[in-house]
C-alpha cells in the first residue's frame, strides 16, 4: 500500500483514526475514517457527469447519469478510490435546421422534449465543477477523474477546460476528463455512441433493465422521436450492453491507472 502523504498529517492522524478498509466506494456512504483508508490505498476521486434528459419514450431520463455512475463505481471497485455524487448539469450544442434553432435533441424533434432538464451554460459548469474539484484537491486527493455519459463535443470541451485549470506548466493535470469509451481504440465495436438508440438502450437493458420499455414506442407516429441511432432501437439487447460496459470499465482502468502512476512519479 502506498501511503498518500497529503492525508498523513499529525493533525489528521490524531483526530480521525483510520477504520478498516471498506469495499464500499460511494463517498456519501463512507465515514471519514473509511474514506481515509480507501484514499491511502489509491488517492482518486471520481465525479460522474451526465444529464436528466429525454432518451426516447422507452428509456429513463437518467441514461447518461446511470452510465457514468455505474462506470465510476465499477472502476473504483477494481482500481481504488471513492465516487462522488453525480453532477447532472451539462452542456449541449445549439442546432439550426428546418425546425429552427433548438438545443440538443430538441432540434430533431422541432419542439422542447419533455424530460430534458439539464442544460447549463458552459462558463457556469466550468466554474461549478472546478469548485468541486478544488475542494477535493485541497483536502488531499491526488487525482480527480471526470467520467461523462453525455457525449457531445461541447461537453468534452467543457470538461477539458476544467482539467486545464489544474495543469501546471508541462506537468500532468490532477484532473482527467473521460467519455465512457475513451479508453478504447477508435475502431473498436464498443467505442461508439448514439442517443437513445441501439447502443444506449442496450446499455440500459444491461444496467437498469426494469427501467426500459420498448413497447412505449408502439403505435406512435414517429417511433424514433428524439432518437439518433445507426441501428434500429428494436435490435437493442442486454448482451451488447454488457459487452460495452465490460470493455469500457477495462479501458478506463488502463487509462486512469497509467495517468495516476505518472502523476505519482512526478510528485
Amino acid at each position: 500500500m502506498v501511503q498518500n502523504s497529503r492525508y498523513n498529517s499529525k493533525t489528521i492522524d490524531d483526530q480521525i483514526p483510520r477504520e478498516p478498509f471498506s469495499e464500499e466506494v460511494e463517498a456519501i456512504r463512507l465515514r471519514p475514517g473509511e474514506i481515509l483508508a480507501r484514499l491511502d490505498a489509491k488517492s482518486i476521486a471520481y465525479i460522474p457527469l451526465g444529464t436528466v434528459e429525454w432518451h426516447g419514450r422507452h428509456n429513463p431520463l437518467g441514461v447518461d447519469l446511470f452510465k457514468a455512475d455505474e462506470l465510476c463505481k465499477a472502476v473504483a471497485r477494481k482500481l481504488g478510490g471513492i465516487v462522488l455524487p453525480a453532477v447532472y448539469g451539462a452542456a449541449d450544442a445549439h442546432i439550426q435546421n428546418e425546425y429552427g434553432l433548438h438545443i440538443g435533441m430538441d432540434a430533431f424533434a422541432g419542439f422542447p422534449l419533455v424530460g430534458s432538464y439539464y442544460y447549463v451554460d458552459v462558463p457556469v459548469l466550468v466554474d461549478y465543477i472546478s469548485s468541486i474539484v478544488r475542494n477535493l484537491l485541497d483536502r488531499g486527493t491526488e487525482l480527480v477523474v471526470l467520467v461523462c455519459g453525455h457525449n457531445p463535443p461541447v461537453q468534452r470541451d467543457m470538461m477539458n477546460q476544467v482539467a486545464y485549470r489544474f495543469r501546471k506548466e508541462e506537468r500532468l493535470s490532477r484532473v482527467l476528463s473521460y467519455m465512457e469509451f475513451d479508453g478504447l481504440e477508435a475502431d473498436s465495436p464498443f467505442a461508439q455512441g448514439d442517443h437513445a438508440g441501439y447502443y444506449e438502450t442496450s446499455y440500459m437493458m444491461h444496467l437498469k433493465p426494469d427501467l426500459v420499455n420498448l413497447a412505449a414506442n408502439d403505435n406512435c407516429i414517429n417511433q424514433d422521436l428524439g432518437v439518433g441511432s445507426a441501428e434500429p432501437v428494436s435490435n437493442a439487447n442486454a448482451s451488447f450492453g454488457e459487452a460495452c460496459f465490460t470493455h469500457h470499465v477495462a479501458g478506463l482502468i488502463q487509462c486512469i491507472d497509467h495517468h495516476y502512476s505518472q502523476l505519482m512519479n512526478q510528485s
